[in-house]
């Protein structure tokens, strides 16, 4: 059952423009849907599997109701590996990974083991940096677990490859932040938009203190306005009928597609 909110067959028509949009608009050769399987959160994928490049990172969920969507991913992603795509016996383009359920993690001057999690949600990669939001969804365990995944399979590929924690902080909640990516998105190289208030800005400040110089910041005054995504070059945002003046403002300054 849905919620009473929730518009199914407007959630539908939408859902379709975005894989209309990135296979046609943006060039992807191939847009992989999935069937919920009864999973209510599954719409928002990027939970269940991180993409970099070579590297495939199934992760774990900080909402255990949310783990068996991960299993979902692998079957299809298995379908994929023995689709025409690719040849038989060729060596694959990508290396799969999953995040343990427990990892080190280097707390205060010694390792300890705790139980990792990490959502897709809390990870954004700008081209350079990986970036991972340290929330009530993700943890250090499970960031330590990205960052051991990265090294083993993308040195080669980034420079310097480098997985950075940013903790949301206590504001977080009150702003209605979830995840790092409700607060913070790459709209293009070496530009990153910040919403969400206090949480955005304060995500802001750390980056520049981690990075100085190495990225520009728009900010939206809503959260939501904030949600961007870059494809191959193409900048998708919201429609300016869905935010406020303030973030049209800024996010007409980019420019890109209204979906």
């Amino acid at each position: 059952k849905y919620a009473p909110s929730v518009k199914i067959e407007m959630a539908l028509r939408d859902h379709q423009a975005i894989t209309r949009t990135l296979s046609e608009l943006c060039g992807l050769e191939e847009v992989i849907t999935l069937p919920s399987g009864g999973f209510a959160d599954s719409v928002f994928i990027e939970d269940s599997a991180v993409c970099i490049g070579p590297l495939l990172f199934l992760t774990r969920p900080g909402a255990p109701e949310r783990r068996n969507e991960v299993n979902a991913v692998r079957k299809v992603f298995e379908k994929v590996v023995m689709s025409p795509i690719f040849e038989p016996n060729a060596q694959l383009p990508f290396a799969v990974m999953e995040c343990p359920s427990e990892v080190p993690v280097e707390m205060e001057t010694k390792m300890a083991t705790e139980p990792a999690m990490i959502d897709g949600g809390d990870v954004l990669f700008t081209g350079t940096d990986i970036f991972v939001g340290i929330s009530s969804r993700t943890n250090m365990a499970g960031c330590q677990a990205l960052g051991n995944a990265v090294h083993k399979t993308l040195t080669s590929v980034l420079d310097r490859p480098e997985v950075i924690p940013l903790p949301l902080g206590a504001a977080a909640a009150a702003d209605g932040i979830l995840h790092l990516k409700s607060a913070l998105t790459c709209a293009g190289p070496g530009v990153l938009v910040t919403g969400g208030g206090r949480t955005g800005l304060k995500l802001q400040e750390t980056i520049e203190g981690l990075r100085p110089g190495s990225y520009s910041f728009l900010h939206c005054p809503l959260k939501d306005a904030a949600n961007v995504v870059y494809v191959n070059g193409i900048l998708l945002r919201r429609h300016d009928d869905e935010i406020c003046v303030g973030s049209r403002r800024v996010l007409n300054s980019l420019g890109g597609l209204q979906i």
